[in-house]
């Protein structure tokens, strides 16, 4: 994480306009860095929380980055990502049906990353540019990554942590890569 956050910082150029989005982005990759950190000690349950609560501020930073990249002007989009949501509810109550600790946390969390990408897609329609289309990839894949992490830990599946890692990480590069030209616009 800290080297996509060089990365992203390193060919930014900042104006007026879009600083409030290359500081939601530099936040939210510095509370995905301190969740991976903690996710290296995800049997513990309440480490996991830690670490579940470090990317609900991830994504919600990601949100504001979003909003402020031009969702905010596509009011229709609002209610996708509710639609979005419910659909992330339902998932994530699946995955944390058999742990009363996690329950609540998770289906928060799935909500937000559900509103993550659903903004994502709403760039699509604003900016019409292969950039949106990353960050929308990105954010799916993350979504598969947790899904991948949710089966692993909570339902008992055996998902080899380098499927997880490959997906995550891919997914933070398309990310910041997708939101990269904000810089230029």
């Amino acid at each position: 994480m800290p080297f996509i956050a060089i990365y992203f910082s390193a060919t930014w150029k900042e104006t007026t306009e879009n600083s409030i989005i290359y500081k939601a982005m530099m936040i939210g990759f510095f509370f995905a860095w301190i969740g991976d950190l903690y996710m290296m000690f995800r049997s513990d349950e309440e480490v996991m929380l830690l670490a579940l609560g470090c990317f609900f501020v991830c994504h919600v930073l990601y949100i504001i980055a979003f909003f402020f990249s031009g969702v905010k002007d596509k009011m229709m989009g609002f209610l996708f990502s509710f639609v979005v949501s419910v659909i992330g509810l339902f998932i994530g109550e699946h995955i944390a049906s058999t742990h009363s600790l996690m329950y609540a946390p998770i289906l928060s969390y799935s909500i937000i990353i559900s509103v993550m990408f659903s903004f994502a897609v709403i760039r699509i329609f604003v900016r019409k540019d292969k950039w949106a289309w990353f960050t929308a990839a990105g954010a799916l894949i993350f979504i598969i990554s947790d899904i991948m992490i949710g089966m692993d830990a909570f339902q008992g599946y055996e998902i080899s942590h380098a499927y997880i890692m490959i997906t995550y990480i891919v997914a933070q590069l398309l990310i910041s890569r997708g939101m990269m030209v904000e810089a230029v616009s």
